[in-house]
């Protein structure tokens, strides 16, 4: 990669003035944050001063100045800044092109990654999976195809598969397991009864479908425990009866602010004596106190 430009700081100052930034202050943060990243690769010099190695030396240094979140903000107006110096062809490339295409578009994590002990393993940690790599991908795969070809959308049922998907990947010797036994574990990982159900109900459909072309993967059966779980905690809408429904002027908007007759006006109170079911809801609107008109 090419040496640190001579003229950054007129470079940083003609950057700021492309940024969205109205307030001089605004302006004249941003480009102190860039001048001392500036200062940095100029005193830091090598060979390749914008290796990730110097990305990773840089963060490592500010830290111990700043905090966490200034150095994140700080690596986000760096990168726009290298961006920029790409475009306008004063640079060949950034360091962080590659990071960003190997383990993600967010510049957050990739910065906690260089400030851990091991920055290695921290990276790979956040390397993203394949779409349908596992051992059960093709099968999801044909799945999918075969509903598209019916006419349906299925993108909801495509995102579940692809969080069993993922699931399965980092699952040790999961192609060892047979298909309803990895589902039973899948949706046992579940934190709510709800979420649960779902997985339970994507397992079994890919089962079912993939049982059409190999007789020997057995479908899980279907656990009646988890769907009347899931339905009990489920939240069930409340249907206000005609006697029930306060009349129509009670709903009357309050003034908007600085209306004369605003501070006259108050929740209005239920007229009738409210049901238990009423107490619960709330139910109540907005009324004029008397003489406020």
């Amino acid at each position: 990669m090419s040496t640190w430009p001579n003229d950054a700081e007129t470079l940083i100052r003609q950057y700021v003035e492309t940024l969205p930034l109205r307030s001089p202050s605004s302006q004249a943060a941003a480009r102190s944050h860039l001048r001392r990243f500036q200062q940095f690769v100029v005193t830091h010099a090598s060979p390749t001063p914008l290796s990730c190695s110097t990305l990773q030396v840089w963060l490592r240094d500010l830290q111990t100045r700043v905090s966490l979140r200034s150095v994140i903000e700080s690596a986000r107006r760096v990168e726009g800044f290298l961006a920029w110096l790409v475009g306008e062809g004063i640079l060949p490339g950034t360091p962080w092109t590659p990071l960003r295409a190997t383990y993600g578009h967010r510049i957050a994590p990739i910065v906690r990654a260089f400030l851990e002990p091991n920055p290695r393993d921290a990276l790979d940690a956040l390397r993203p999976l394949p779409r349908f790599g596992s051992h059960l991908g093709p099968a999801m795969r044909q799945h999918l195809a075969h509903r598209h070809s019916l006419g349906f959308r299925y993108e909801r049922e495509q995102a579940r598969l692809l969080n069993f998907d993922r699931y399965l990947q980092r699952r040790p010797e999961a192609d060892q397991l047979p298909v309803h036994i990895l589902v039973r574990e899948y949706a046992e990982c579940a934190t709510t009864p709800e979420a649960r159900l779902e997985r339970w109900q994507s397992g079994r459909t890919l089962a079912q479908s993939m049982h059409r072309y190999d007789p020997t993967v057995t479908p899980p059966p279907l656990d009646r425990l988890i769907s009347r779980e899931a339905l009990r905690q489920r939240r069930q809408p409340y249907i206000y009866t005609v006697r029930r429904t306060p009349p129509s002027h009670a709903w009357r908007s309050r003034p908007p602010r600085g209306h004369p007759h605003r501070a006259g006006y108050q929740v209005l109170q239920v007229t009738s004596t409210p049901t238990p079911a009423e107490s619960s809801h709330g139910v109540a609107g907005l009324s004029p106190c008397p003489g406020a008109e």
